[in-house]
C-alpha cells in the first residue's frame, strides 16, 4: 500500500504543501514518488525588448509550450531539493483539464495514493464547487490524502460507524500513521440510544439499575466493536486507542478533532459505486467541508471518471526524468 505516490503541482507554495508529506511517506527503494504539473494554455502578454510598455502577445498554443518549458523546469529543479530518502522519483508533464489529468495519470500509472494541498484558511468554512481538489475527489479510485497545514502530521483520527465500508478506512489510515510514526484513534460516535434518562429512571423503579444497563448498553456494544477492531490491530503491531463519543457524527468528529489537536482524519466515502458523487449532507462531506486538519478519503470502491462537459481529452504524461533520490 502506498507504493506509487503522486504529487499535482501547479508551481505555487500551497501545492508544495503536498510534498514534504509525500515524500516522508516514500520510505523504501521500491516506493516510487511522481511529481505532475499539467501546463496551462491562455493568451498572455510577455514584455518586448524595447522598455517598459513594449509587450507582445502570445496566442495560447505559444503560451502553452512557453508553460511546457517552464514546468519541465521547475519540475526539475525541485526533484533537485528532494532528498533523504532512497525511493525512485519520476516527474511527468502532461496537457489537458488539471482535473482530469490528475485522475487520469493515477489511473494509467497505478496510483495507490494522490497527495494534494487545498487552502485553508482556519479550515475549509465553504467548500468551493468546482475545485480542482473537490473534483479529484469525486473522480479518484485511490485515496486521496489532502494536505491543509505546513505542520507535519502527529496524530490521527480514524472515524468508524460500524459499517464494513466505513471499515476500508482503517488499513490505509494504520498504515499511513505507522510510516509517520503517529499515534492512532478509532471515534464512534453513538447518536441512536434506545431512551432518555428520564425513561431510564422510571425503569429503575421496575428493577433496581435496569434503566441504567438500558441507557448504557449503545455504548458498550460500540466499546466492544472498537476494541475487537484494536486487538486486530494490536496483534499487527499497531496500538490504536479507541473512543466512544456521544453525538452525531459529524459534530463528533469535528468536536474530538479541535479538542485533541487531531492533525490528520482519515475517512471513508459512502456511495453506491465508490466517489460516484458527494451524498449531498453525507458526514464525509460535512466534515470535509468543515475540519480545517487534513484529510485521508478513501473510496469505497470503483469509481466514475470525469463527467464528458467537466473533461478534455488528456495525453499520457510525458516522463522527464526517471532516477533514485539517495
Amino acid at each position: 500500500m502506498f507504493e506509487r505516490i503522486l504529487v499535482p503541482l501547479d508551481g505555487s507554495r500551497l501545492a508544495e504543501r503536498a510534498l514534504q508529506p509525500a515524500v516522508s511517506l516514500a520510505t523504501a527503494p521500491d516506493h516510487e514518488l511522481f511529481l505532475l504539473r499539467v501546463p496551462e494554455a491562455k493568451t498572455m502578454f510577455e514584455p518586448g525588448p524595447s522598455g517598459l510598455f513594449d509587450y507582445g502577445l502570445l496566442w495560447p498554443q505559444q503560451a502553452l509550450e512557453r508553460s511546457a518549458q517552464e514546468s519541465r523546469e521547475y519540475l526539475q529543479a525541485l526533484s533537485r531539493r528532494v532528498s533523504g530518502s532512497a525511493m525512485r522519483l519520476r516527474i511527468l508533464l502532461s496537457e489537458g483539464d488539471p482535473a482530469s489529468v490528475i485522475v487520469d495519470t493515477a489511473s494509467l500509472e497505478g496510483i495507490d495514493l494522490i497527495v494534494m494541498s487545498s487552502h485553508g484558511y482556519s479550515g475549509i468554512a465553504r467548500w468551493v464547487m468546482g475545485s480542482v481538489v473537490e473534483r479529484v475527489l469525486r473522480a479518484a479510485r485511490c485515496p486521496v490524502l489532502i494536505v491543509r497545514s505546513e505542520q507535519p502530521i502527529r496524530n490521527v483520527l480514524i472515524t468508524l460507524d460500524g459499517s464494513e465500508l466505513s471499515e476500508r478506512a482503517l488499513e490505509p489510515g494504520i498504515e499511513l500513521a505507522a510510516r509517520l510514526d503517529c499515534p492512532v484513534t478509532l471515534l464512534r460516535s453513538v447518536t441512536d440510544l434506545a431512551m432518555d434518562e428520564g425513561m431510564a429512571r422510571q425503569l429503575d423503579l421496575l428493577e433496581r439499575g435496569l434503566g441504567d444497563r438500558l441507557l448504557q448498553h449503545p455504548y458498550r456494544t460500540v466499546e466492544s466493536y472498537l476494541e475487537r477492531l484494536g486487538r486486530a490491530y494490536r496483534r499487527a503491531g499497531s496500538d490504536p486507542k479507541t473512543v466512544v463519543a456521544s453525538g452525531t457524527a459529524a459534530s463528533t468528529i469535528l468536536d474530538y478533532a479541535a479538542r485533541y489537536s487531531v492533525d490528520l482524519i482519515v475517512m471513508a466515502t459512502h456511495g453506491r459505486s465508490g466517489v460516484n458523487r458527494w451524498v449531498h449532507g453525507s458526514v464525509t462531506e460535512k466534515v470535509v467541508r468543515a475540519s480545517g486538519c487534513s484529510m485521508l478519503i478513501v473510496p469505497a470502491g470503483s469509481a466514475r471518471r470525469l463527467e464528458v462537459g467537466d473533461r478534455q481529452s488528456a495525453p499520457q504524461p510525458v516522463e522527464l526524468s526517471d532516477r533514485r533520490v539517495n
